[in-house]
């Protein structure tokens, strides 16, 4: 009587601990469920459409077309004019430079002429004397300040900024549409600058003084470009950019079964796909969701625990063997969850035929094809064509459950698998 009670909570244990493993085994694949809403149709332009009819379920966005977006980003990158801020501090700074050197390349020049101590030399140096008094310094610092009110600019970084030579200058907090014939460089402002004063009435002396001193060394831009601004305004365009162009009520019919996939009907289906791999669930319609995900999970394995309590229940009080089947089965589950999630083009490069053909090693036909037969169905609720995918990995399974007869050597799994 003691041994019929014992033996009674031991195999009550053990079916409370297989029942445990199925229930760890859903748990497991339930925290990899792909959750994210995809669109299972396939799709292209110009083939025919094979499945049913195809109706907006909600409203949703009719986006552009992927080469329109693009073209209407490419012409706002090119009419956009990058801005360039005017620097007030550089020509008061360049003008200072600018007297500075030329006194100094003064003093050494007449140094080099006092040194012959000849007449006329004496001359020269008288000559070149008044050209630091009053007008011509006077004369030099208008022609800067004009220079720079105008604006020397960086012609190399204009054109690495635009292909079009238009850009805007910000001053005073005012942006002025300007080109770059509009303003100096520093040659365009040195060739200025010497032909205004090869204007005044100075000796020859003087101008081949003048002559011999490279401006354009001095002269530096007042024109900066602000590329943060830039940028800015470049992002604020791009995203004022309309990315729809209309809208699909909910119920209007997309396309119809035989129906040739034109490019209007291809962009409704696309911008649907877009939207409902992008939509997220919430409220009730997560609840639902995410218990379906479950009960699909139980019902898996309920439908295998169920199968082996009938006709196989020596290997549910086996733990070893329990634990073979429900490890073989969540492995490739789980794997084909992750593939789904991140890259559900690779979905048939699951090994998953390993279900059949290792249970139909250890045990006979008819446990290894429910095995592969659960795993499928399972991983068909989450495939991109389920009806193509149920097929052909049915058909594989069967296939290779049929093709095993014995397995005495390691070689035939390569082989089968092949």
């Amino acid at each position: 009587m003691e041994n019929s009670e014992v033996s009674t909570s031991t195999s009550r244990w053990q079916r409370v601990r297989t029942i445990l493993y199925f229930l760890c085994a859903c748990g497991v694949l339930y925290a990899l469920v792909p959750r994210e809403q995809r669109f299972f149709h396939e799709y292209q332009r110009g083939k025919v459409w094979t499945y049913a009819p195809l109706v907006a379920p909600y409203d949703f966005p009719l986006r552009k077309p992927a080469q329109e977006l693009r073209r209407e980003y490419r012409n706002i990158e090119l009419k956009l004019r990058p801005i360039f801020v005017e620097d007030t501090t550089v020509s008061s700074h360049v003008l200072q430079e600018l007297l500075g050197q030329l006194k100094s390349r003064y003093a050494s020049y007449s140094d080099s002429l006092l040194a012959l101590r000849t007449q006329h030399a004496r001359s020269v140096y008288d000559s070149l004397s008044p050209l630091f008094q009053g007008n011509f310094t006077d004369r030099l610092t208008q022609l800067v300040h004009y220079l720079y009110r105008v604006g020397i600019i960086d012609t190399k970084e204009v054109l690495r900024s635009t292909q079009t030579g238009e850009f805007s200058v910000l001053r005073s907090r005012v942006a002025y549409e300007t080109e770059l014939t509009d303003v100096y460089s520093s040659r365009t402002a040195a060739a200025y600058l010497s032909q205004e004063i090869e204007k005044l009435n100075n000796s020859r002396e003087e101008r081949h003084f003048i002559s011999s001193f490279n401006f354009s060394k001095v002269l530096e831009p007042n024109l900066l470009l602000d590329s943060l601004l830039t940028v800015q305004l470049r992002d604020e365009a791009l995203n004022n950019l309309a990315k729809y162009q209309g809208v699909v009520k909910r119920g209007e019919r997309i396309i119809s079964t035989g129906d040739l996939i034109t490019d209007e009907i291809f962009q409704k289906i696309d911008s649907l796909r877009q939207e409902m791999e992008g939509r997220q669930r919430h409220g009730l319609g997560l609840f639902v969701s995410e218990l379906g995900y479950l009960l699909l999970l139980l019902a898996a394995f309920g439908v295998l625990y169920f199968f082996l309590n009938a006709n196989y229940p020596l290997v549910l009080t086996r733990q070893r063997e329990t634990l073979f089947l429900l490890l073989l089965c969540t492995l490739m589950l789980g794997i084909g969850f992750l593939v789904v999630r991140f890259a559900p083009r690779f979905l048939y490069l699951v090994p998953l035929i390993l279900v059949p053909f290792l249970v139909r090693t250890f045990y006979d036909a008819r446990l290894s094809l429910v095995s592969h037969l659960c795993v499928v169905a399972t991983l068909a609720f989450f495939a991109p064509d389920s009806y193509t995918f149920t097929m052909l990995h049915g058909v594989a399974g069967v296939v290779s459950v049929l093709g095993i007869k014995n397995v005495t050597r390691r070689g035939h799994l390569f082989h089968q698998v092949l």
